[in-house]
């Protein structure tokens, strides 16, 4: 997964317009436990499939953000 984790945070840097590798990124985190690192690729990912008018990407970011038990990642458990 770290691996998986290196080309998503690459993605952004060469084209920052994309939505999905920024919630694949953000997913990938979820993933490895680094929730605080997620949310906020979370967002950028809902934002910008909200300025290009991407409905279709809004409503799968916000039904997977709703997945979660309080409409975030949930928290990590020590």
């Amino acid at each position: 997964m770290n691996e998986a984790v290196h080309h998503f945070e690459r993605a952004p840097q060469l084209n920052p317009n994309l939505a999905g590798p920024e919630y694949l990124l953000g997913d990938a985190l979820v993933t490895q436990g680094t929730l605080t690192e997620a949310l906020p690729h979370f967002q950028q990912a809902l934002n910008l499939a909200t300025t290009q008018g991407n409905a279709e990407l809004v409503k799968a970011f916000q039904e997977r953000l709703r997945s979660f038990p309080s409409g975030s990642p949930p928290s990590q458990t020590p």
